[in-house]
């Protein structure tokens, strides 16, 4: 008999992620509202429910409803100009359903609210973070060889939907989903990449191509150049199918198209405008901080950068640290466990999988720590990548048949996860900019 390949339970598993990405962010309507120094306004649904609309949905959606204002000369969005035309073709698709929809007490409080603009935003947030939960399911599958049941990999995307991310700009005309998808993509196209049994340069070639176009949507995609190339690399060395022209023939088309649409914007910016406007640097400084600083001083220099060390350990205190402990737990309880039986067994591919997504992780902590502007929202995008390292302990555990810790570990994993969004929406945090802190109030700022 005609074997057919499993699709309704694939379709489930997209109708589960469906509604555990509704439910979730639909939780946070009825969270604390911010502090009147938030930069946004509350919208009320009802008198215990509402969200945050950040004060960026309005240019973000003023450009997505004009995108020729992308080519203006000091355009705040002109270094993203591809998150912000996806937003304009949702926006034009979602338009005869918000026709039909009854938003006028929505759009009494922000006529932003009544634009199909801005529903073309949050059809992109909902995408991207079901997306995102989607990858971390396949990433799980690669990293246990197939051995994580799916309750657990749903009970681990909980924190990819429940946040400080979801909560402060899911609501938004904003690009934060990417902070959660981003990072999981890299991971998986690096897994995919470096462990294919029969790589095709085409396919590579591809991904390059979407890698440069992702450099004009979102700056967090930058770490996806370095982390192609190193996976190519692991291909060609694990296969041992080194050569100089083999190597030549892979790499040089990689960067060239990874650079190509980068390279093409600017010259139709600068052929407009005379040169490239990008927001980040020219307000924020980011990373331009450090020429600044040097252009001064040393002194100066080092000053800054304690200032900085300490606010970013700030926030990644407050967001990624949990995780990482996590994870030291379950090192320990596999040593432990290591001690009783001496066993050795792990998953395929177990080490060049870790190096991989540790040198992922080490590319993102450097990047947000040197970029010289700092929040909790930014630093939760190390948190998937730490998930990624708790999925490839867990695989362990299964690998070496330790079924009664893994029980124990599924039990305290969905116990965490659900005192993790209870927390999440009843707390008054984290509606901080932590760049503003002095360092002088590290440790005020940690207690």
């Amino acid at each position: 008999m005609r074997e057919f390949p499993p699709v309704p339970r694939y379709l489930l598993k997209v109708a589960v992620y469906i509604l555990l990405t509704a439910v979730l962010c639909s939780l946070f309507l009825f969270s604390n509202r911010p502090p009147d120094d938030y930069c946004g306004r509350y919208i009320y649904l009802s008198e215990h429910a509402g969200f945050p609309l950040n004060c960026d949905s309005y240019d973000y959606a003023a450009t997505a409803e004009s995108p020729e204002k992308l080519l203006e000369p000091n355009s705040i969005r002109q270094s993203r100009p591809v998150y912000v035309l996806l937003a304009y073709t949702f926006g034009h698709l979602a338009a005869p359903l918000v026709g039909v929809l009854p938003l006028s007490s929505l759009s009494a409080q922000d006529e932003l609210l009544g634009k199909p603009t801005y529903w073309g935003f949050m059809i992109l947030n909902f995408l991207f973070l079901m997306l995102a939960m989607l990858i971390f399911d396949k990433i799980a599958d690669t990293l246990s060889s197939g051995t994580i049941p799916q309750y657990i990999k749903y009970t681990l995307s909980v924190f990819l939907a429940s946040n400080v991310i979801i909560r402060t700009s899911f609501w938004s005309a904003h690009q934060q989903m990417l902070a959660i998808f981003v990072p999981l993509l890299c991971v998986y196209l690096t897994l995919r990449i470096a462990l294919s049994t029969d790589l095709k340069l085409w396919k590579v070639h591809l991904v390059a191509i979407f890698g440069g176009l992702s450099l004009i949507t979102y700056g967090n995609f930058l770490i996806l150049f370095p982390m192609v190339l190193l996976a190519l690399a692991v291909q060609i060395l694990r296969t041992r199918t080194f050569t100089v022209t083999r190597a030549a023939a892979a790499f040089v088309p990689v960067i060239a198209l990874f650079v190509t649409p980068v390279i093409g914007w600017s010259l139709i910016l600068i052929s407009k405008n005379g040169h490239v406007y990008n927001h980040e640097i020219e307000v924020y400084r980011q990373f331009i901080w450090i020429q600044d600083k040097l252009t001064i001083s040393f002194h100066d220099f080092w000053e800054q950068f304690l200032a900085f060390t300490s606010t970013y350990w700030v926030s990644v205190y407050r967001t990624v640290l949990t995780f990482i402990i996590g994870l030291l737990v379950l090192k320990l309880i596999r040593f432990a466990g290591w001690l009783c039986f001496r066993s050795n067994e792990v998953p395929t591919n177990y080490s060049i999988a870790r190096y991989l997504i540790v040198v992922a992780f080490s590319l993102y902590f450097l990047f947000f720590w040197m970029m010289g502007y700092y929040s909790e929202r930014i630093a939760y995008t190390l948190v998937p990548i730490v998930l990624c390292l708790i999925v490839l302990e867990l695989g362990v555990f299964a690998a070496r048949g330790m079924k009664m810790t893994l029980r124990i570990l599924y039990i305290l994993l969905i116990t965490l996860s659900l005192f993790w969004v209870y927390n999440g929406v009843t707390s008054y945090e984290p509606f901080k900019e932590l760049t503003r802190i002095n360092s002088a109030e590290f440790f005020m700022a940690i207690t």
